[in-house]
């Protein structure tokens, strides 16, 4: 779902296709291209947002790894003799 900021972006950028001179085909084409460009920019905002994802696990992963690998510091030996 588009947010109103993308809504109105689109909008505003078919009213600009509006003031230039082209032919129906053209224009056509142009909106198609805008469309077009728009879903790829969808495409790599979800991708990366993602691998932002991915990597943040894969963090997560590597540092629960390298914590467990750590001995405990000054932890008594209960109960005491």
């Amino acid at each position: 779902m588009k947010s109103v900021d993308q809504v109105i972006e689109s909008v505003i950028a078919a009213d600009t296709l509006d003031h230039i001179r082209m032919s129906p085909g053209e224009r056509r084409a142009a909106q198609a291209s805008l469309r077009q460009g728009e879903m790829i920019a969808e495409m790599l905002m979800r991708a990366s947002e993602d691998l932002r994802r991915l990597f943040s696990l894969i963090a997560r992963g590597v540092g629960a790894v390298l914590h467990r690998g750590k001995p405990a510091a000054a932890t008594p030996a209960w109960p005491l003799p």
